[in-house]
């Protein structure tokens, strides 16, 4: 099983490089990279360490985890079942809180 897609990061790196109108050049620069090891980390041959992805992060204005997002899959869990008394708790919760209940359950499929 892969757990890890760098395809996918490099993706979501450039994809948010070019919206803030930055080029790869003035990218690896500002990270302290050289043009070719941003190119591979972009493209998704080469994985950056953990300092270097919360550098990328940082430059790019985004929390790590948002680059990270949908890099890893996950087992299927089990479908949680919810006693009565935690449903209970958790509209009671909701409508204290000026949220509308009904939608929260249609979701949670009671």
């Amino acid at each position: 099983m892969k757990l890890f897609d760098s395809t996918a990061l490099g993706a979501r790196i450039t994809r948010r490089r070019q919206e803030i109108a930055l080029t790869q050049k003035d990218m690896a620069s500002s990270v302290k990279l050289s043009l070719s090891y941003y190119g591979h980390i972009e493209r998704g041959t080469r994985v950056p360490s953990l300092p270097t992805l919360v550098l990328i992060a940082n430059r790019l204005h985004v929390g790590v985890d948002a680059l990270l997002r949908d890099s890893l899959e996950y087992p299927c869990l089990p479908k949680r079942v919810f006693t009565d008394r935690e449903l209970g708790l958790l509209r009671q919760f909701l409508e204290e809180n000026g949220e509308s209940s009904d939608e929260w359950f249609d979701i949670a499929g009671e």
